[in-house]
């Protein structure tokens, strides 16, 4: 759960950064296929596979197991996914928790069976591939 505390507290210094700063306005400016590839995973109940295919800064953050049981708990909250859009995404060189490096960011609106919320997902380059760096709730 402090695994889960710590995510949630760097999601939410996160958001006031990208709250402040525009996206890019064109989809073609970026490949967004690997975020929707990977939020499939999550939304199949594949959270080991979502968990293999994350950077390897994800992985030294928390382990499969917890991230395991992180999903588990979220799914069984807000249900199953009704409804994804893209509502803003972009490319920056310091997300508010994160090293400085190049990320993607996606932000996606939501719905749920039992909730309509954000997603956040945070890719990076890896081995010439987008991976996850982070994933949030909000």
């Amino acid at each position: 759960m402090q695994v889960l505390a710590r995510i949630l507290l760097i999601g939410c210094c996160m958001v006031a950064a990208l709250s402040s700063q525009g996206y890019a306005q064109t989809q073609q400016q970026m490949d967004i296929q690997p975020a929707y590839a990977w939020l499939e995973l999550v939304d199949r109940g594949r959270y080991f596979q979502s968990w293999q295919y994350a950077s390897e800064q994800f992985k030294q953050n928390i382990e499969a197991s917890q991230w395991n049981e992180v999903l588990i708990g979220a799914k069984a909250s807000l249900g199953d996914l009704v409804s994804r859009q893209l509502s803003g995404y972009g490319e920056r060189d310091t997300v508010a928790g994160l090293p400085k490096g190049k990320y993607m960011v996606f932000k996606f609106k939501s719905e749920f069976t039992n909730q309509t919320l954000h997603e956040l997902l945070i890719m990076t380059r890896e081995n010439n591939e987008l991976k996850t760096v982070a994933y949030l709730i909000q």
